[in-house]
């Protein structure tokens, strides 16, 4: 197998394709033959980029047996008074010893610190991990003014560190740090000074990594670099300083002077608006102020496009033949989404969300009369209208879904909330295309439809179902957004957060952000978030890198290595060896595009996904149908899609097996279209397919069966566990599956002639039903789809299945990818491949 790869992947002469020259450029997605590609000047290019951490990014040497002294310098360019020194060194067990740490003043000459150790350090200095709050589970213990930390193998330890806070640096004065330490064994050593507020923003520490991985990703054809911007707004009165932006720029443009620049804006206010505007910050239903501006408020979209527009204007004039776009970030973790999306609290009781809240209403209903109507009560008015409660929002304990006739303001401010996010992004587009026009990039993370069905409050809470308005956006390039969590590990499939494919439909480019956890990240002590699922050794990184790549070229989306860490995760030249070994491939695909067309297709309603109750329900319910299903989609062995429901619709697609994981809230007109489309297709139909009729605001069995030509029954509540049956397990089944946990609806199937009772619930009510034909249909009553049962309706369907036995396949027309879930051998077609976990055979 190996020798099949090197004569695949054989590296051939730079193309002409992948060259930048020295010169400005204009940098543009545009279709050929059905799919989105990065152009350059109207040429298209390798959709590739390299994002070097900025702000976190600091070098890293090695403690070794022999006591030896590590130093450091660095300037203060603002005045800091919540300075901090950490000290990083791994998680291997193993002991680390320090005698002495100082921190001068080179300009006033003075020692702004000096540390010695005695019973009493632990006082000054703190202590962090993943699993800890302030008392790590180590051994420290102090002797003749020297600390050793005993390391040892704890997962409590995961990220563990130490640091020193309360350091004041002064604007202007130069500083230097001096620490004289060993190990038993060598082992990875970080020192960095650290501003631990307003963004923790790094200040000082060994000559940073990214210049040295810039220079690697040039010489893999990669130019286009993207980092981490902040500091951007200008205070009333004040005058912008972009010195920290300059400084990165032409840090990255001297080690690659071909290098083109995509800034990531973080558009988070600072500190001085937040104390200005305390009206338009989040408010949680628990009476907590968050630090964050609402999404909602008019003021921050407002004052956040101006200083976009004035950095936009600085970047242009400052770097007019460097820069190939722009990419505003804002919300949670830069994702846009609703900060605390995953924890408890409900957002949405500041001013501004109710001022916004209101407006919205008004333009939807008009007047009182609509509204009281909607929401079937005759109190209700626009003028006096609230966020609804907390109570109202988290929903009906043990009912999953909300009904229209019932719960029409709670359902509304769900819509609204993702309206908000839209219209915030939309906002932000519009000046990054005014202010840069047409030739640069405009990239937004958005659209983690499958990832955020598992989020407790309900899918809604996130904000990120209103993903056909921004498709609809001409002013926005490209959508992007991590890998998925879900199935990354090595064995694992790999897939995407969002509907990836009806991205590149709308001729938009999906960007997947490969933050693999590489051997460096593990070596360093700084891998999240790749706890669970990163690379342990240089092997490993390789072979995730190579999957991760492999699904890129087939669906036909960009892909950026992230240096999350900043510590030199892709620091490694053999690491770009793997992105050398795609150039042959990812050429051909540039010069005869072939649209992804998977004859599988996992689809998704957003407005369904919103009516998904706030308590809980998504545990047993959308997490795993609509976001734990993606890991078993990969095993059956044959490409899949994700897609939004409208796609399918519209017969943009026309799969040969399409599971309907998500489409609970239907009106007549979607659901006769959706029974007319069965005729023609296989169709996995899960849990409640069709079961709110939207036309009249109930719960409607009927509604099921004008869905999916089944007959069903509501039971009462209870266990979504179910047992296969004799036929059940000849199809490969476990002997059991699903939740095992209570929830409403759920519905049993009353079998027709020619039915196949696959599995029942616990009773003996059928629960999962295959009607067999030319376009097999199944009812699956409970909420988890197995591999095996997916595969066995693939075939039923008459897909094309790709290997004898659960693989992870990645396919265009062009070429095909088998990535091995576990060791074996593995036949494709006349092919037997022998391959290890992880590995990915290609083939022509």
């Amino acid at each position: 197998m190996k020798d099949l790869t090197t004569i695949l992947f054989a590296a051939g002469a730079m193309s002409a394709l992948l060259l930048f020259p020295l010169s400005g450029a204009s940098f543009r997605v545009e279709s050929s033959s059905g799919v989105p590609q990065l152009t350059r000047d109207g040429v298209p290019v390798r959709s590739r980029m390299f994002w070097g951490h900025t702000f976190y990014s600091a070098g890293s040497t090695e403690l070794r047996p022999d006591w030896s002294v590590t130093s450091f310098e660095f300037p203060a360019y603002e005045d800091c008074s919540v300075g901090a020194l950490h000290l990083r060194f791994g998680e291997e067990t193993g002991s680390v010893f320090f005698s002495r740490i100082d921190i001068e003043d080179l300009t006033t000459g003075n020692m702004l610190k000096s540390c010695r150790f005695d019973d009493g350090f632990q006082a000054e200095w703190r202590f962090w991990s993943a699993g800890i709050d302030r008392k790590p589970p180590l051994n420290f213990t102090t002797q003749s003014g020297i600390l050793r930390i005993d390391m040892t193998t704890d997962p409590r330890l995961r990220g563990f560190h130490m640091y020193l806070p309360g350091l004041k640096f002064a604007k202007g004065h130069r500083y230097r740090v001096t620490i004289r330490g060993r190990a038993d064994a060598p082992r990875p050593f970080r020192p960095t000074v650290h501003r631990q507020k307003d963004n923790h923003q790094l200040l000082g520490g060994l000559p940073s990594a990214l210049p040295d991985q810039v220079k690697l990703a040039a010489k893999s054809g990669v130019n286009i670099v993207s980092f981490k911007c902040t500091g951007i707004w200008v205070p009333p009165g004040g005058r912008p300083d972009y010195s920290e932006l300059d400084r990165f720029c032409r840090q990255i443009l001297e080690a690659n002077p071909g290098a083109y620049l995509l800034p990531r804006i973080k558009l988070d206010p600072p500190a001085w608006w937040l104390r200005r505007n305390p009206d338009e910050l989040m408010q949680f239903d628990d009476g907590r102020c968050g630090a964050s501006p609402s999404l909602a408020s008019r003021k921050y979209r407002k004052d956040a496009a101006e200083a976009l527009r004035l950095l936009i204007d600085y970047c242009e004039k400052s770097f007019p033949d460097r820069m190939a776009g722009y990419h505003p970030a804002g919300g949670n973790t830069d994702e846009w989404f609703y900060v605390d999306t995953w924890k408890k609290p409900l957002n949405g009781y500041d001013p501004a969300t109710l001022s916004a809240w209101r407006a919205w209403l008004k333009n939807k209903y008009r007047d009182d009369a609509r509204l009281r109507k909607a929401w079937n009560d005759p109190t209700a008015r626009l003028e006096t209208a609230s966020v609804p409660d907390r109570k109202t929002r988290r929903g009906t304990p043990g009912r999953a879904l909300r009904l229209p006739a019932e719960e029409g303001a709670a359902l509304d401010f769900a819509f609204f909330q993702q309206d908000t996010v839209a219209e915030t992004i939309l906002a932000l587009a519009r000046t990054v295309r005014e202010a840069a026009g047409p030739d640069r990039l405009c990239v937004f993370f958005y659209g983690y439809s499958f990832e955020f069905a598992a989020v407790p409050n309900g899918p809604a809470a996130s904000g990120h179902y209103a993903l056909r308005k921004i498709l609809d956006s001409p002013d926005i390039d490209i959508l992007a957004g991590p890998q998925s969590y879900q199935d990354r590990h090595l064995g694992g499939g790999g897939t995407t957060m969002g509907p990836a494919e009806s991205v590149t439909l709308s001729g938009k480019l999906w960007f997947n952000e490969d933050d693999t956890s590489t051997h460096i990240a593990a070596r360093t002590g700084n891998r999240a978030p790749g706890w669970e699922n990163g690379a342990h050794t240089q092997e490993e990184s390789r072979l995730l890198l190579r999957r991760n790549l492999a699904i890129a070229a087939a669906h036909n989306y960009g892909t950026w290595w992230m240096d999350l860490g900043g510590t030199g995760w892709f620091n490694d030249r053999s690491l770009w060896k793997v992105m050398d070994e795609f150039r042959p491939i990812e050429e051909k695909l540039l010069r005869n595009p072939a649209p992804f067309r998977p004859e599988i297709a996992l689809l998704t309603d957003e407005r369904s996904m919103c009516h998904i109750a706030g308590e809980d329900a998504s545990l047993t319910t959308t997490a795993p149908l609509a976001s734990q299903v993606r890991a078993s989609l990969n095993r059956v062995g044959a490409p899949a899609g994700l897609y939004l429901l409208d796609d399918l619709l519209a017969e943009r697609i026309a799969p040969k097996l399409n599971l309907f994981t998500s489409v609970y809230a239907l009106d007549r007109i979607t659901r006769t279209r959706l029974r007319k489309l069965a005729e023609k297709s296989g169709a996995v139909w899960c849990w409640a397919p069709g079961c709110i009729d939207l036309d009249r605001g109930t719960f409607s069995i009927q509604a099921v069966r004008e869905t999916t030509g089944f007959t069903v029954e509501e039971l009462e509540a209870g266990t979504f566990q179910v047992i296969s049956t004799e036929a059940g397990r000849r199809a490969g089944l476990p002997d059991q599956f699903g939740p095992d946990a209570d929830q409403k609806p759920r519905l049993a199937v009353r079998p027709e002639k020619g039915d196949i009772v696959l599995a029942t619930y616990r009773d003996g009510k059928p629960a999962v039903v295959l009607r067999p034909g030319t376009a097999p249909q199944l009812f699956c009553g409970t909420t988890e789809l197995p591999p095996p049962l997916l595969r066995h309706m693939a075939e039923l369907s008459g897909v094309q299945i790709f290997t004898d036995r659960p693989a992870n396949v990645y396919a265009n027309p062009h070429f095909r990818a088998v990535n091995a879930p576990e060791d074996g051998i593995y036949r494709a077609g006349e092919r037997q491949l022998h391959l290890k976990k992880g590995e990915t055979a290609i083939l022509p």
